[in-house]
């Protein structure tokens, strides 16, 4: 099973920064998640929320900010807000899932995306199945997968339809029939956010070639073991 680390490593660093990102790419994980938003002059930070109020006890929007605004803003651990060109230079070459949040980031980010070293690694998730789209059509190359926190059943359709290689949803709603159809449509299946490891456990018996992600990778270890070792054993 894979082991994601979500917002970087959010349990045990400031979510969305480059410290969280490096403390789970240090931890050990299979992949990073994070989210991105665009500002008002078009560049993409990561930020999980629309505005700064609970990050930065700010109430500005970050639509309403410039770059250059932004980069002048710490948090209240005084870390500054990270762009996204700053990550993928963190990730490299360690598997990395974008979260678009909003709207306006499919353009931009595809462009970015076009000729970046890490467009291989990448995969692009979103809730907002209209942007989601729009940077299919603009970014084939890029995986993309589609996030639902209601029911599977939608994603599953909508991964159908628009040609999306997986689904990313609340480890809640995860039932035998829907992991079996995704295995029947060779669709990838991302669970979020684990953070028990009994939890953690339970699932990767019953769904194993599921992914989850999870704030605290430091917690979750003996599953990457497990893949290692059962890896190792088939050689």
């Amino acid at each position: 099973m894979n082991v994601i680390g979500h917002r970087g490593a959010a349990g045990l660093a400031p979510e969305n920064t480059a410290k969280s990102i490096k403390t789970a790419i240090d931890i050990g994980v299979d992949g990073v998640e994070f989210d991105i938003r665009t500002t008002l002059d078009g560049q993409l930070v990561l930020l999980h929320d629309d505005n700064l109020k609970r990050t930065h006890s700010l109430d500005k929007k970050i639509s309403k900010l410039t770059l250059n605004h932004i980069n002048k803003l710490l948090d209240l651990q005084g870390l500054s807000i990270c762009t996204l060109k700053e990550a993928l230079g963190i990730t490299n070459t360690t598997p990395t899932f974008i979260e678009g949040k909003g709207g306006g980031w499919a353009k931009p980010l595809s462009k970015l995306l076009q000729n970046h070293p890490a467009r291989q690694f990448a995969t692009v998730i979103s809730f907002n199945l209209g942007e989601l789209q729009s940077f299919h059509s603009l970014s084939q190359g890029t995986k993309c997968m589609i996030l639902e926190n209601h029911n599977p059943m939608d994603a599953l359709n909508n991964a159908r339809i628009f040609n999306f290689d997986g689904v990313d949803i609340n480890f809640w709603t995860l039932n035998p029939v829907f992991y079996w159809l995704c295995q029947r449509r060779k669709l990838d299946v991302i669970l979020y956010t684990v953070n028990k490891p009994w939890i953690a456990r339970i699932i990767s018996i019953l769904y194993p070639h599921a992914s989850i992600t999870t704030d605290r990778p430091d917690k979750m270890q003996f599953l990457r073991t497990n893949n290692q070792k059962n890896a190792q054993d088939k050689k």
